[in-house]
């Protein structure tokens, strides 16, 4: 199995710790870079290429969906992005999804299973995305011979 990279932006460092050691007990495959704020998250995010984005919601500098439009908008959808957050609401998970994000997780959900379905659901969301598109594209394209 080949490794899985994994971006997490979150102030917060017993957060980070968390999620950390939730996909260590996974074991292997994972691979885990961290952003402390959300502007050194966008800028790890457009500068590298990521399997899968974890989004914290509360992050002092950026709000977390203002950072997921910006992320949409400089990644052009190129990437999954799961929204964690400690203030679980049907109105941030709502929102989250609508501007783009894959998949949504309350922090006090956060167990190693809970992150490997997340994570694992969201790139493989995307990757059958991509083929659909990919298939649309070819199928347009013979059509218009």
């Amino acid at each position: 199995m080949s490794s899985v990279t994994l971006l997490l932006i979150d102030d917060d460092a017993l957060d980070r710790k968390a999620v950390a050691m939730a996909l260590r007990a996974l074991g292997m495959g994972y691979a885990l870079q961290e952003a402390h704020d959300g502007q050194q998250g966008v800028e790890l995010a457009v500068a590298g290429t990521f399997d899968c984005i974890l989004l914290d919601y509360n992050i002092p500098d950026m709000n977390g969906l203002d950072i997921l439009a910006e992320l949409r908008k400089r990644l052009s959808n190129a990437t999954p992005i799961v929204m964690l957050t400690g203030s679980g609401s049907e109105f941030i998970a709502v929102e989250a999804m609508k501007r783009g994000a894959s998949d949504y997780l309350p922090k006090d959900s956060l167990a190693p299973e809970s992150l490997f379905r997340v994570v694992s659901n969201a790139i493989e969301k995307h990757s059958l995305q991509k083929k659909t598109r990919r298939s649309s594209r070819k199928i347009g394209a013979s059509r218009a011979l």
